[in-house]
């Protein structure tokens, strides 16, 4: 019996040295095919029949097992012409992803840390989408390169296929490694720009506070110095009360200034625009001295009374 030597399906290499191996055989069976029809011819020819019928038998049995050699061989030569076709299919096709994978895995480290200003912010969002829509678009190459691997895989199931199922899974886990991280920095960059929009917000509706608190303020003002002149005692409680309500809704928003406060200092310094981080310090310092002149003349009434 021929016994045939399994080969790495996917390695050219590999699959043009046992091609070799079996063209060389098919050489050396067709080198001895003339011996063997002489052999034939000799039997045939020989007078006695013992002889002959004896002869003949083994002459038959060694024609029958060169055929069957010859055949086991062309099969095998077939088998491995047309894996040698698929495996250089395989072969370009997975350096054509392997390429694709790598540039966009250097686009991916290219991206940076997540930015700190909205106008940043929204670029990097632009081309985080972009990416990922790349990256969705191109799943039909790498969902027809493991079916091609499968095919492989059934075809050639007696080779040795651990080759291409490596190959195949560390494509796989690239390619899912590049989906999850920018769908990661997508949630990052999205959670980056809702919270500096929530800050502004925040601002903007503590300032627009501040300016009612303020206008509050001026009418106490104005009550505490009418109430003054009235030395009336119903009033002065009345008034009095009035003047703890909005006290206490100035000490209800002192968490809030706190907290934009503490938010606007680290944002502060992080951003990376001279002009961002002027406009922000600006809109800080009117904030601060506004809360602190808003408690001042709170302070300021309540003492008079």
């Amino acid at each position: 019996m021929l016994r045939q030597q399994a080969v790495v399906v996917g390695d050219v290499e590999d699959i043009h040295q046992v091609l070799d191996k079996q063209k060389n055989v098919l050489r050396e069976l067709e080198q001895k095919k003339p011996q063997l029809d002489e052999l034939v011819h000799t039997a045939e020819n020989l007078k006695a029949d013992s002889n002959r019928q004896q002869l003949h038998g083994k002459v038959t049995k060694l024609r029958e097992h060169w055929e069957e050699t010859n055949s086991k061989v062309m099969q095998r030569k077939t088998q491995l012409d047309a894996m040698l076709s698929d495996s250089e299919r395989y072969e370009a096709k997975r350096q054509e992803v392997e390429a694709w994978l790598t540039r966009m895995q250097a686009r991916r480290e290219k991206m940076g840390l997540v930015g700190d200003t909205a106008d940043v912010l929204e670029v990097q969002l632009r081309d985080q989408k972009a990416y990922h829509a790349e990256l969705h678009q191109y799943k039909h190459h790498i969902e027809l390169f493991n079916q091609l691997t499968q095919k492989l895989i059934a075809v050639y199931q007696d080779d040795d296929t651990s080759r291409i199922k490596k190959m195949t899974e560390q494509i796989h886990q690239k390619y899912n490694n590049l989906n999850s991280s920018i769908i990661l920095r997508g949630k990052l960059l999205n959670s980056a720009l809702n919270s500096l929009h929530n800050f502004d917000r925040s601002l903007d509706k503590f300032l627009a506070w501040l300016s009612e608190a303020e206008s509050s303020m001026e009418c106490a003002e104005g009550e505490a110095d009418r109430t003054a002149m009235r030395r009336d005692e119903a009033s002065t409680r009345q008034f009095t009360k009035q003047l703890k309500d909005l006290q206490s809704e100035i000490e209800g928003h002192k968490d809030v200034y706190t907290a934009l406060n503490g938010s606007g200092r680290k944002l502060l310094s992080s951003l990376p625009s001279k002009d961002d981080a002027v406009m922000l310090q600006r809109r800080l310092d009117e904030m601060n001295q506004r809360w602190h002149h808003l408690k001042a003349k709170s302070m300021a009434i309540r003492n008079r009374l």
